[in-house]
């Protein structure tokens, strides 16, 4: 399949700073002082672009001792195949241990790369102008979407193009073609990104919708594109109503006939759904 360009698209997640006046050495993991919490995130864990945005407000707060104001942010970035049944050790990257905030509205945006059929986790926590470290606060994780040209294809799957299309191009499934993900974990959600002929972004179909089965590790058959899908960003995304039941494969099939071609698959493992 041709090169294609990635849109630019970006994820914003917005986490406040919030202080305490229990001090805590700068030198030793911190269990007090100022924290970090996840205040917004996005609608949905997942980005169809190579890259998502964090944007991190600070609120000083009336109760802090001198020296209390946050001074900067300290940020831990995990980077993990979607397929792996566990997230990836953390990462401290140098230019992201000293992010500042603005000196008027206490504001501070990084940029965090994401690859396609990974999924990016990014954690922080506050450090105020004396010194004191606060404790890592939530997990943030966004999922990015395996391209159609990254699943195993099987039977009579075709190549269409349309500009409407993530990248300008997806598969179409004729009878008996399939698109297969391998080693899906256990637990995972499944998001399906494609869209009916004649690729409208409305989320209802009418009468005759255009249908496939998907099948995940022997469970029952779940029928996408009945009942509509989602709207995001004027992609039609469409999720399995149930988690993987084991480790293995999920494969998309068409059920019936008419056209539906397929633009890429998401799995948002359990380590990737945002925790503590």
């Amino acid at each position: 399949m041709p090169n294609r360009t990635l849109p630019r698209v970006a994820t914003a997640v917005a986490i406040a700073l919030l202080a305490t006046m229990s001090p805590a050495p700068a030198t030793q993991a911190a269990t007090s002082g100022p924290s970090v919490q996840t205040v917004a995130r996005p609608t949905y864990g997942f980005t169809l672009a190579p890259s998502f945005k964090v944007t991190y407000e600070a609120y000083a707060g009336s109760d802090l001792a001198a020296g209390g104001k946050p001074a900067y942010v300290q940020v831990r970035v995990s980077k993990t195949p979607l397929t792996s049944t566990g997230r990836r050790a953390w990462t401290y990257p140098s230019h992201l241990q000293r992010v500042g905030l603005t000196s008027t509205s206490r504001t501070s945006q990084i940029t965090v790369g994401i690859n396609q059929g990974h999924g990016s986790c990014v954690g922080a926590r506050a450090v105020d102008a004396a010194g004191r470290v606060g404790p890592w606060g939530h997990t943030t994780c966004i999922a990015r979407f395996f391209d159609d040209s990254q699943l195993e294809r099987k039977g009579a799957v075709k190549t269409v193009r349309a500009k409407r299309f993530w990248h300008g191009v997806a598969s179409e499934l004729d009878g008996g073609g399939q698109l297969v993900l391998r080693h899906v974990p256990k637990g995972s959600d499944v998001w399906v990104l494609g869209r009916p002929a004649p690729y409208s972004i409305s989320s209802y179909w009418g009468f005759t919708p255009r249908v496939i089965g998907m099948n995940s590790t022997g469970t029952r058959q779940i029928v996408l594109g009945q009942d509509g899908g989602d709207n995001v960003n004027r992609r039609s995304m469409w999720r399995a109503h149930l988690r993987t039941q084991r480790l293995g494969p999920v494969w998309l099939r068409r059920d019936r006939d008419g056209t539906f071609p397929i633009e890429g698959i998401v799995v948002i493992p359990p380590w990737a759904r945002s925790a503590a």
